[in-house]
């Protein structure tokens, strides 16, 4: 019921932050708002303690975050419309799937089973889309400080899902970016876009009846209580942003945007941290009563034959750069797989 009731107080909380310029303490440091929303005891907890740690400690008195991380800045969505205004929020971190409603060629990276490997996510995003980013969200005046990490996406459902078959016809919730609905429609699902807080009454209803989401929201969210079915389908990986509005940094000294930059505490302490808790999650799952499905590589194979000729009508409806993005990754794949190819040949 709390996460029900987060987008009725979320006008009046965002009303009651006040903007850096509105509201300077009495020594002077700069106050600012920093937009998320996390679960009481998931990896996000950690990654947001520790940035508000940083800043603190980092920045002595010129700065003072104020955390509206649980959800205090209303849904994903909202929050991300006040980062780039810059007059409520300052900073905040958003999933692929709300950061598509700025930046559309980001679904292009959720495109089902694009990926095979953690390690393969890790090279391409490192090497080849961090830059062309940057660039896409400075278009819409934001800093990109970082990426978070989230984790395979998966399907969840009242029943098991192994096959496309089992998919075709079925009620499914997908969210409002272009990639997730895409997939639904892709597999011949009955497709629903439904905000993340319509899950759980939508499954107790029968509206839908099985999903796509990572296992922390999975778990953490409600989901699991009404649909008992977890299909490991990996079949998109989830990250994020953090991000800062780019007039707001521009402001800062150069001592304080280096804090800010690294606060959050780079890719490699979020990667390990939240793929930990998440592995840590997912096993402890069955205990509570799920039902988690692996599927074998031939039944994968069944799911990637039909995905990858769909890609082509996601990128058309994306537009602006989405296939420079597309080509971007197959790129990034080739090369690591030639990589790899020359590591295990030594």
């Amino acid at each position: 019921m709390r996460y029900l009731l987060l987008p009725l107080i979320a006008t009046a909380l965002i009303a009651g932050c006040a903007s850096p310029d509105e509201d300077q303490d009495a020594v002077g440091a700069q106050r600012f708002n920093v937009g998320g929303f996390m679960f009481s005891g998931s990896s996000d907890e950690q990654h947001w303690l520790r940035f508000e740690s940083n800043v603190r400690e980092q920045a002595g008195d010129t700065l003072d975050p104020v955390m509206l991380v649980r959800g205090e800045a209303g849904p994903e969505e909202t929050m991300l419309s006040e980062l780039r205004r810059g007059r409520r929020i300052q900073v905040g971190g958003g999933s692929f799937q709300g950061l598509a409603t700025i930046v559309p060629e980001i679904a292009v990276v959720s495109a089902p089973f694009l990926f095979d490997s953690i390690e393969e996510v890790d090279f391409v995003f490192d090497e080849y889309l961090f830059q062309p980013f940057s660039e896409l969200f400075a278009e819409q005046g934001l800093v990109v400080l970082q990426y978070t990490d989230i984790g395979w996406v998966n399907l969840y459902a009242q029943k098991p899902i192994f096959e496309p078959a089992d998919a075709r016809g079925y009620p499914m919730r997908a969210a409002s970016s272009l990639a997730a609905l895409h997939f639904t429609e892709s597999i011949g699902a009955d497709s629903k876009s439904l905000p993340f807080t319509d899950i759980v009454p939508s499954l107790q209803t029968g509206l839908i009846r099985g999903g796509a989401t990572s296992t922390t929201m999975y778990t953490y969210g409600g989901v699991m209580s009404e649909a008992r079915h977890l299909s490991l389908s990996r079949h998109s990986y989830d990250k994020g942003f953090i991000l800062a509005n780019a007039r707001w940094f521009a402001g800062l000294d150069e001592h304080q945007q280096a804090v800010i930059r690294s606060a959050f505490g780079g890719h490699e302490v979020v990667r390990e941290v939240t793929r930990r808790m998440v592995a840590e999650t997912l096993a402890r799952l069955p205990a509570q009563g799920i039902e988690v499905h692996e599927w074998s590589d031939e039944q994968r194979a069944r799911w990637v034959e039909q995905a990858w000729p769909q890609h082509e009508r996601l990128i058309r409806r994306v537009g602006g750069r989405a296939q420079e993005i597309y080509d971007l990754i197959l790129e990034g794949k080739q090369e690591f797989q030639r990589r790899q190819g020359a590591n295990e040949a030594a």
